[in-house]
């Protein structure tokens, strides 16, 4: 939904009207430096009031300030804290207004520091495009970036569990042809205690991999790809889509990756524990499939 300064709203027989349309999206009320209110209109009619439903759920019990991105008071990148607001840190939500009209960004600021940085962007349509969240006193990172058209371009977390960095993420490319994940070991393992901790959903499970869309390419990172997890594509009825497969240090064992070369073109293979023998067999029963292991055609 739309996301507008309320002052460019227009009332007509007790509707709200924008650009000479019933009014359905969040009006921000505005006075001086201050957003007052919030109200989610649909044909012209209120109907609740809107609040950021990640940033009240984390930081909802923190008095906060509500003000436009304009009026934020900003020191030198190496002042701590950065984020004034009247000689004060600033704690609280940052509004950005594009053109004045449309509010676009939504910044949160504790203290006046940028950890926590917790941003999300909408485009002038109200399509939420970018979340971005940054704790580094927690060493946790998630985000979520979509190109123009809505697709998912990037999606990924990280966090600690002990000393050891435990990671997700997932990229698709702009022409849509391929995909990658980079995956640590024990991700799925430590993410069921985690949920709680995200900010938005993010995969969870290896079943996931079963209905994947499966484009043209498929680029597959790190130990946490494992046996079970390529089961699950094997068993994806969107497999035979696939043109090529990257494998780059992961441990899924080669019987299982064999299964998968009757239906692509090229095979991308970096790992420091490879058998050369057992892709130059692969190359003599599918001799349609371009190998390359360790950046060596076989």
């Amino acid at each position: 939904m739309i996301r507008v300064k309320a002052d460019r709203l227009e009332e007509i027989d007790g509707l709200l009207y924008f650009r000479n349309v019933p009014f359905s999206g969040i009006a921000f009320y505005v006075d001086g430096c201050y957003v007052v209110d919030k109200k989610i209109y649909k044909n012209g009619h209120f109907v609740k009031n809107y609040v950021n439903e990640i940033i009240n759920k984390y930081y909802g019990h923190i008095d906060m300030q509500e003000i436009l991105f304009d009026c934020a008071e900003w020191e030198p990148e190496w002042s701590n804290p950065p984020t004034y607001f009247q000689d004060k840190p600033f704690t609280g939500i940052l509004y950005d207004f594009r053109d004045d009209i449309h509010c676009t960004e939504e910044m949160f600021f504790l203290n006046g520091s940028e950890d926590p940085y917790v941003e999300f962007y909408w485009n002038t349509y109200g399509k939420l495009m970018d979340i971005s969240v940054f704790i580094e006193k927690e060493k946790f990172s998630q985000t979520l970036y979509r190109y123009r058209d809505g697709r998912i371009q990037r999606m990924g977390t990280s966090f600690y569990v002990g000393d050891k960095r435990v990671f997700f993420s997932m990229h698709n490319g702009e022409d849509g042809k391929w995909t990658s994940f980079s995956i640590s070991d024990g991700y799925f393992e430590h993410i069921a205690s985690m949920k709680d901790r995200f900010y938005f959903d993010i995969v969870d499970n290896k079943q996931y991999f079963r209905t994947l869309k499966i484009k043209e390419a498929l680029v597959l990172h790190e130990d946490g790809i494992d046996n079970e997890l390529f089961e699950n594509l094997l068993n994806n009825k969107e497999i035979k889509n696939l043109k090529e497969l990257w494998l780059n240090d992961t441990k899924v064992d080669w019987n299982l990756v064999e299964k998968v070369l009757p239906h692509i073109q090229i095979i991308r293979i970096r790992s420091k524990i490879a058998d050369k023998s057992i892709f130059k067999s692969w190359k003599q029963e599918f001799p349609h499939v371009q190998i390359i292991l360790n950046d060596e055609e076989l």
